[in-house]
């Protein structure tokens, strides 16, 4: 006959970590510290390999530390709004209706035990003897109907009922992330688009629209005077343009 022997390494690793939340309701973007203890565990069959089984049970504690920091979730509401994300809110109905999980499994418990003397206490069938069965049946059936119906109010609870009540009032742990600012981007100058004119005969430009207007405003430029841009075909008096006909 073979007899198991050998040596078991438990080792056991806590860490933390921040975890980062954008809110499903207000879009603030909120953290909370999460901290973590994992165990992992080494087996040296026969002590053939202690070294080693000690190593595997630091890499399976680390392993599961990493696991946890990056998958589990702590229902901390929004500090701004009170609003638990969809996932906490899953954690918080998890949680609800304890006593039924409770009560269901007592149910089986019970409904086992009666299952089990029906067939240990005599090994004849009579009626007196399927009573215990008769009855773990029902009891079972309860036990199973019951964990449903857990699932159902679950299902229906609503960890955001009220979650007004909380806005304001960050959790123990939790923070608002600092949203980085940046400059509006400058407006972008419109181009200048240069503008010539003929007086006297003689061509003179690029000048701006601007100076433009204010030469035909000051009387330097006549209705007559020819000017041109390049946006136009040809050379055109002051008096059919209508941004300088005014003047």
């Amino acid at each position: 006959m073979l007899v198991y022997v050998g040596r078991r390494y438990t080792v056991t690793v806590q860490g933390s970590t921040t975890k980062q939340v954008a809110c499903e309701k207000c879009h603030t973007l909120y953290g909370y510290s999460l901290a973590a203890t994992t165990t992992g565990i080494g087996r040296s069959p026969y002590y053939a390999d202690n070294s080693g089984a000690k190593r595997r049970a630091h890499e399976r504690a680390h392993q599961n530390l990493h696991y946890a920091l990056n998958n589990r979730v702590e229902a901390v509401p929004c500090p701004t709004c009170g609003w638990l994300q969809g996932p906490m809110a899953d954690v918080i109905r998890s949680r609800q209706f304890g006593w039924m999980l409770a009560l269901s499994i007592v149910a089986w418990c019970i409904g086992g035990l009666l299952w089990f003397i029906t067939f240990a206490i005599s090994a004849a069938s009579s009626f007196q003897d399927w009573y215990y069965m008769l009855t773990a049946v029902p009891i079972a059936g309860g036990g199973f109907a019951l964990l449903a119906y857990r699932k159902r109010l679950q299902a229906a609870y609503d960890p955001n009922l009220n979650h007004a009540a909380r806005a304001g009032r960050p959790s123990a742990g939790s923070f608002v992330v600092p949203v980085a600012r940046t400059a509006p981007p400058a407006p972008v100058a419109a181009p200048r688009i240069p503008w010539f004119y003929v007086k006297d005969g003689r061509r003179e430009g690029p000048i701006s629209a601007t100076d433009l207007s204010g030469l035909a405003s000051q009387g330097h430029l006549s209705a007559a005077d020819l000017v041109w841009t390049p946006a136009m075909t040809d050379w055109a008096p002051v008096g059919s343009i209508p941004e300088l006909a005014a003047y």
